[in-house]
């Protein structure tokens, strides 16, 4: 062979060993079992495990910070409680999400919910009254409105209770009922409508005739009027 190697020639001869020299090391990978894998990864892949990674970190440091300094601070109770467990889930990944911690989560839920009391304190709403108890009144207006001109009392679940079944009664009768019980008592406060049912239940069943209505409720609205009018005298002459 000659001593001399043409350029060409030699190009070819590094082009043939570095071949050779990546199936060997590929054939010597393959037989200890390793596998060629892609790690190439993209920028927003890099990004999301760096903003984990982050959050991880800055979520372990606030737990610790809690932990050595909120958890015993001065002015600070511990509260116990026990709570649905879908709701302590749900409280969970809120703080979670939010970032928030639960101590704080619930301080300002019971803020909240004390705001909105005392918001609505003045309209006088009860939290736990019986749904029976709530005032969707069944009594027609026109009732309510004798009874609370004749006793200056204010209409009550109770009252609303005894006195719905009345609705179809006419309210001549009922009017007579609240002045003869009125008149009967000389004085005396009632604070409740079913006192009145007794006599209102008595005028219904004598059946009085329509004309005798008239004259009968024209006689007691006057007696009250008398008896009203000697109350205010009487106060007078004690001032």
């Amino acid at each position: 062979m000659s001593r001399y190697v043409k350029f060409g020639e030699l190009v070819e001869l590094e082009k043939s060993v570095a071949s050779h020299n990546e199936k060997s090391v590929a054939s010597h990978n393959e037989s200890c079992g390793y596998k060629a894998i892609n790690i190439a990864t993209s920028d927003t892949e890099v990004a999301r495990k760096i903003a984990t990674s982050n959050n991880v970190a800055s979520h372990i440091k606030t737990v610790a910070s809690h932990k050595r300094k909120d958890r015993h601070k001065t002015g600070r109770v511990q509260l116990n409680s026990r709570i649905n467990p879908d709701i302590k889930k749900k409280i969970k990944h809120f703080c979670a999400d939010t970032g928030i911690q639960l101590q704080d989560f619930i301080e300002l839920v019971a803020s909240h919910f004390f705001e909105c009391v005392a918001i609505h304190k003045d309209e006088k709403v009860a939290i736990k009254l019986a749904h029976d108890d709530l005032m969707i009144r069944k009594t027609n207006d026109d009732i309510i409105m004798l009874y609370q001109r004749y006793t200056g009392n204010k209409w009550k679940p109770p009252d609303d209770r005894a006195a719905h079944v009345l609705n179809n009664v006419d309210r001549r009768i009922i009017e007579i009922g609240l002045l003869n019980t009125l008149l009967n008592a000389r004085g005396r406060r009632i604070n409740s409508f079913a006192y009145f049912l007794p006599e209102i239940q008595t005028l219904i069943e004598i059946n009085l005739h329509k004309e005798s209505i008239d004259v009968y409720l024209e006689r007691r609205r006057q007696q009250w009027q008398s008896l009203g009018n000697q109350r205010t005298q009487e106060e007078a002459e004690e001032k």
